[in-house]
């Protein structure tokens, strides 16, 4: 009843079998193509690049401004995810074609220590990299406090915060002293030409008006301007510099913009090291050594130059300059940066506090 055809059925096979061959083979080239490029079949990311600091140290409850530079192919999208206590929103991101960077602005404020989750990611593969940042939060800096002596007999001056601490002095009663660090109930003081502890259940605390801080900062955050292009932080921080200078002197610093220093100190290579500006000398020169050396270096030049110092640094991705006051705070010429005093690690100058700053101007005297 039925009439098989056995050739043409084993052709039919082995064609079937062909095919299927053709088609495994398909894809494992396509599989190859894959991993041997780096690129996903989905969506596809490759030599993906963030530069943000692992630890971020920020004042409790301040708003923060931190830059991040990121870069790869493939990426359509950045977040951010962060831990109890702490808010973080990007202002800003600007992106440019690959293999440059781009920036992602990140404003934080942190009441709590934690962890920002900074996710990259794109509309096919997800969240395909992330990078933590801890947020720590600044300890308050010691202020000074005055005490006197109050026990009859005066108060033993000690090697250590202990009893156990070899006696150096005695200070006498109602001897007023000057407590520049606490440990436990022991402060330390400095009193006949030695420095050493003493126990202050002895002493009484002067009121607090007699305790007020003073005023570290050289000139009012006011004088601070915004530089006028991508290129002039240089220009915008030396500005500043000589307003400062200028409100120092009781002169009329507003007179003092970044077009007249522009036109004093400006060339088509940037800044010139050396120029004059309505009868003021601005000078520079370069510094070198560990970050701990730099920061002696800056505080020595400080003090001969109250009205405050312009510090610049760079790596191999960027640079920029700020100014820097005598309270060893910064007011950042970046459009996007705060417009008060921040910390150097809180400025636009590339990597972690003063390890990239190479170059200084300032005022000569």
């Amino acid at each position: 009843m039925f009439d098989i055809n056995k050739k043409g059925m084993k052709y039919s096979m082995k064609n079937t079998q062909v095919k299927g061959i053709r088609k495994l083979l398909a894809v494992l080239l396509a599989l190859i193509l894959v991993f041997s490029t780096g690129i996903s079949a989905f969506g596809g990311y490759e030599d993906i690049n963030v530069s943000a600091p692992s630890i971020i140290t920020v004042e409790k409850g301040k708003p923060t401004t931190l830059k991040i530079p990121f870069k790869g192919v493939g990426i359509g999208y950045v977040k951010g995810y962060m831990t109890s206590g702490i808010s973080a929103k990007f202002t800003n991101v600007t992106w440019k074609a690959y293999p440059e960077y781009c920036f992602a602005i990140l404003s934080i404020s942190a009441t709590k220590e934690g962890t920002i989750t900074f996710v990259l990611g794109n509309k096919d593969d997800g969240e395909f990299k992330k990078t933590y940042i801890k947020v720590k939060l600044k300890k308050a800096d010691f202020v000074s406090q005055k005490y006197t002596v109050s026990h009859a007999r005066g108060v033993n001056m000690r090697s250590e915060a202990s009893t156990s601490g070899k006696k150096l002095t005695a200070i006498p009663y109602k001897t007023k002293v000057t407590v520049t660090q606490v440990k436990g109930n022991w402060g330390k003081v400095s009193y006949g030409g030695k420095t050493g502890w003493i126990c202050l259940d002895y002493c009484k605390k002067e009121a607090a008006s007699e305790n007020k801080p003073a005023n570290t900062s050289a000139v009012p955050a006011k004088v601070r301007v915004s530089q006028m292009n991508g290129r002039s932080c240089t220009c915008a921080a030396v500005t500043t510099l000589v307003r400062a200078k200028y409100y120092a002197d009781g002169k009329n610093y507003e007179n003092v913009t970044e077009s007249k220093i522009r036109n004093a100190g400006w060339t088509s290579s940037g800044l010139k090291n050396s120029f004059s500006f309505n009868g003021l000398k601005i000078r520079s020169k370069y510094i070198s050594g560990s970050t701990a050396n730099k920061e002696v270096q800056l505080r020595n030049l400080l003090k001969t130059h109250p009205e405050g110092i312009v510090i610049y640094g760079w790596n191999n991705n960027r640079s920029h300059a700020v100014y820097l006051g005598t309270n060893f705070k910064v007011l950042d010429p970046a459009v996007n940066a705060s417009k008060n005093y921040i910390t150097i690690d809180q400025s636009f100058i590339p990597g972690s506090g003063l390890s990239n700053v190479q170059k200084v101007w300032y005022i000569e005297k």
